[in-house]
């Protein structure tokens, strides 16, 4: 059994990838197939946390992930002309 935790873990959420799970969120995980372990409180953890990126989402379509913006490599302030417009 491995521990997941840390930043710029993701997951898919409503048919949409990139949603950040919570850095302070740590729960098990199978080494072999990769099956996760949480408790129904870490799921309602996890739930919030993606309802509220989803919700930004719907009001900012152009706002990008952490994660997004370091895999892409956009400059600082490329990110700031996107959250400008």
């Amino acid at each position: 059994m491995v521990i997941s935790k840390g930043l710029l873990r993701t997951r898919s959420y409503r048919g949409e990838p990139n949603y950040l799970i919570p850095a302070s969120l740590e729960f098990p995980v199978c080494p072999n197939c990769g099956a996760e372990w949480m408790t129904s409180s870490q799921i309602e953890i996890l739930s919030e946390a993606f309802e509220k990126q989803r919700k930004e989402r719907r009001q900012n379509p152009r706002v990008h992930t952490y994660k997004e913006v370091i895999l892409t490599g956009l400059r600082m302030a490329e990110v700031e002309d996107i959250m400008e417009s």
